[in-house]
């Protein structure tokens, strides 16, 4: 039980960057700094520690971050399920604040649409 612990803990420890990180990602966090870059409001419409910390819970992090069917299935699977629910809370969280930030830049025109 204390190895099984103790392997959570250092899971949770690592950061949405411990996962691959796929072109797509690559180009939103792009067209997300360019967003910044030319001064669009950073949008926090989730909060991404927020997100993490309810990953504890049975689905809290998927259900935090509008991932239902992810919740449903960390409901079934929990003790196991905070393993991969407090960092992919954590990560998805981060990415519906990138894509609300680049699509109200676009909508005032400052960034064009791709």
């Amino acid at each position: 039980m204390k190895k099984l612990l103790l392997f959570v803990v250092l899971i949770s420890q690592f950061n949405s960057y411990s996962f691959a990180k796929s072109y797509g990602d690559t180009i939103q966090e792009k067209r997300y700094r360019e967003a910044l870059n030319v001064g669009c409001e950073d949008q926090k419409r989730k909060n991404p520690a927020t997100a993490v910390v309810l990953g504890l819970l049975p689905g809290g992090g998927s259900f935090y971050t509008g991932e239902i069917g992810l919740g449903i299935a960390d409901l079934l699977l929990w003790p196991f399920s905070p393993i991969w629910d407090m960092p992919l809370a954590g990560k998805k969280a981060r990415e519906i604040n990138m894509t609300e930030t680049i699509l109200i830049c676009e909508e005032s025109g400052k960034i064009k649409r791709h």
